[in-house]
């Protein structure tokens, strides 16, 4: 019987003496009909139950290539921070550098870019006697070296570090000479650095008259 006959026959049958038969046969009605509102609905849970199992599986594995993923972008970071000890480790550095744990770092005083009469501070300088008076000033021949000097201040008035070296030169003539180290931005424009070097000179210009006015009158 369908459903919607079975629940008539049940409504009519009230109150009414059946044949045995007629009632087996509506029991046997209701349990068919009662068994297969059992099976829709384990079919309904089967297909819930498969859903919730395939988002799970789906789920499972887009986690997995997340993992993937991040295992080798860490890979890929390690290597290069790798390569890059390795490449600084084998790389020279600069010649304004200098290695430290492995790293080129700018160097701000090494004794190469120091000097008192000994080298240059501008690498491209044109000026043969004050060559010749870095030269003598190495050996150290003071004398020579503020010969050399004073020419070449007389060749170039304006420049500095010739009038910085010339009087650096006779304070080591004199003996005992006061030092003061100055820090030079060399790595900028030449005007800029002369500019520092020309306070410098008139600072010892100034200090060298003070004290021989001093001198003076003792």
């Amino acid at each position: 019987m369908q459903d919607e006959d079975l629940r008539v026959a049940l409504e009519w049958v009230k109150d009414k003496h059946l044949s045995d038969e007629a009632r087996r046969f509506l029991s046997a009605s209701q349990t068919a009909q009662l068994s297969e509102a059992d099976q829709e609905i384990n079919e309904t849970n089967n297909e819930e139950l498969n859903e919730v199992r395939q988002d799970n599986k789906r789920l499972g594995k887009k986690q997995e290539r997340l993992a993937l993923i991040g295992v080798a972008a860490a890979a890929v970071a390690t290597g290069l921070e790798v390569l890059t000890l390795l490449w600084q480790s084998v790389i020279p550095c600069q010649a304004t550098e200098i290695r430290n744990d492995g790293r080129c770092v700018a160097r701000l005083l090494t004794e190469s870019r120091m000097s008192s009469g000994e080298v240059s501070l501008f690498p491209a300088i044109d000026n043969f006697e004050q060559r010749r008076g870095m030269s003598a000033f190495v050996k150290p021949d003071y004398e020579k070296a503020a010969t050399f000097f004073g020419n070449a201040l007389s060749l170039k008035p304006r420049s500095p570090e010739a009038q910085i070296y010339l009087n650096n030169t006779k304070a080591r003539l004199k003996g005992n000479p006061y030092v003061l180290a100055a820090i030079v931005p060399t790595d900028v424009s030449p005007t800029s650095s002369n500019e520092v070097l020309r306070g410098i000179a008139d600072a010892q210009n100034q200090y060298n008259e003070n004290t021989q006015n001093d001198s003076s009158s003792c």
